[in-house]
């Protein structure tokens, strides 16, 4: 049994759920309020073997795997452009045009042209970060779009909710306890925080709720940390689609503003999670 059910994000394909349970808790402790006790047990469920496809050709970090996957299919192709473009805020074509070319990234994989124009053009915006958010896209799509994934993830979580009060959730893993909870699948969490969320994105709202659905009423208390500087939040909160998201902006440096370490380690990240197990006892 554990006080608390993280839900991690991207990028952790070497990971397992031991070393993630050891991070979350060291990076949590770092920025715990003094005046919080600091007994509490956190459960991190190792979730990549079931969210990324296999490439026997890329290695779990290759800075492009998935974009040549996602090309190919051409669903999860178009639900990757409406993403770049919803994270670009919808440029004209005159700007998307000017944000390409100032972007021209090597080493691409094949792909339709508009998709890479969208690629390059986020690429202009936050240098360095492209490949961050295209694997995270990817991720978010199989999740959403791949039902044999979605229930199993679902299904991995609900076997590690024993005695979880708050969920604790990072990037893509904000969308998979949206989810959950919009289920009713986990009825004695009294809280949610979020990190580093890209719930923001119209493309990732429509797929979870439906095309002109209303973001749902969760029915607890929400706490979201964000950094304007993620690309993966598109620079925003929360709390303008969901009501009872409370925003809370914090700095985790430019480069790699993303990382679930970083955000973890935050008071306000601390402060949110220790505020919310009071509350649930």
């Amino acid at each position: 049994m554990s006080d608390i059910l993280g839900v991690h994000g991207i990028r952790q394909g070497r990971s397992s759920a031991g070393r993630l349970r050891q991070d979350w808790a060291d990076a949590l402790h770092r920025g715990w309020p003094d005046d919080a006790p600091r007994d509490f047990d956190i459960v991190v469920p190792h979730l990549s073997p079931l969210l990324r496809p296999r490439h026997d050709h890329l290695g779990v970090d290759d800075e492009w795997a998935g974009l040549a996957a996602l090309a190919a299919d051409p669903r999860a192709a178009d639900f990757l452009d409406a993403t770049l473009l919803d994270v670009l805020g919808r440029p004209d074509d005159a700007t998307l045009d000017q944000l390409a070319a100032a972007g021209a990234t090597l080493g691409l994989p094949a792909a339709p042209a508009q998709l890479l124009r969208s690629v390059q053009a986020v690429n202009a915006r936050w240098p360095g970060a492209t490949g961050t958010l295209v694997r995270a896209i990817g991720e978010v799509y199989r999740y959403l779009h791949v039902p044999e994934v979605n229930e199993a993830v679902r299904a991995e979580l609900c076997a590690n909710l024993s005695g979880a009060q708050l969920v604790l959730a990072h990037s893509l893993g904000s969308v998979v306890a949206v989810d959950l909870l919009h289920r009713g699948e986990a009825p004695r969490v009294n809280a949610l925080v979020t990190c580093g969320s890209p719930l923001a994105w119209t493309t990732v709202r429509r797929s979870l709720f439906g095309a002109g659905a209303q973001c749902p009423t969760l029915g607890l208390p929400w706490t979201n940390v964000h950094d304007p500087q993620d690309v993966v939040t598109a620079g925003t909160g929360l709390a303008a689609h969901f009501p009872e998201a409370r925003d809370v902006p914090v700095n985790n440096g430019f480069r790699d503003a993303h990382r679930a370490k970083y955000y973890l380690r935050h008071p306000e990240t601390g402060t949110a999670v220790a505020t919310g197990l009071a509350r649930a006892a």
